[in-house]
């Protein structure tokens, strides 16, 4: 939720430069690999960036975006990088909660 802010405010600004939407999700892709590192890489945060570089990236190519898809892909990611974040707390709780959150939506 704190980085849809971050994305919101990423693409306000840039918007106010007069920019193609192209670019604006280039540079907005741009960024959150540079806040990732920014911020110190923690589990949760890859997850939650990795998962909105998706989202953009399905957008330019003009495709739907898939939530489960998304979470698989940044878990492999996640664990090319580090496997023995598969222990980290973090990482568990921020992909139960994803997954908890987008099962009780999908119900309805």
């Amino acid at each position: 939720m704190h980085l849809s802010y971050v994305i919101i405010g990423i693409s306000f600004l840039l918007k106010k430069c007069n920019i193609g939407n192209r670019k604006i999700k280039f540079f907005t892709i741009i960024f959150l690999i540079f806040f990732m590192f920014l911020v110190g890489q923690t589990p949760s945060v890859q997850r939650a960036c990795y998962m909105s570089i998706l989202s953009i990236l399905s957008s330019i190519c003009y495709q739907k975006n898939d939530v489960y898809r998304s979470l698989t892909i940044s878990l492999i990611l996640i664990l090319i990088q580090n496997p023995y974040s598969i222990m980290n707390i973090g990482l568990i709780l921020s992909y139960s909660a994803t997954l908890r959150n987008f099962s009780i939506i999908s119900k309805f």
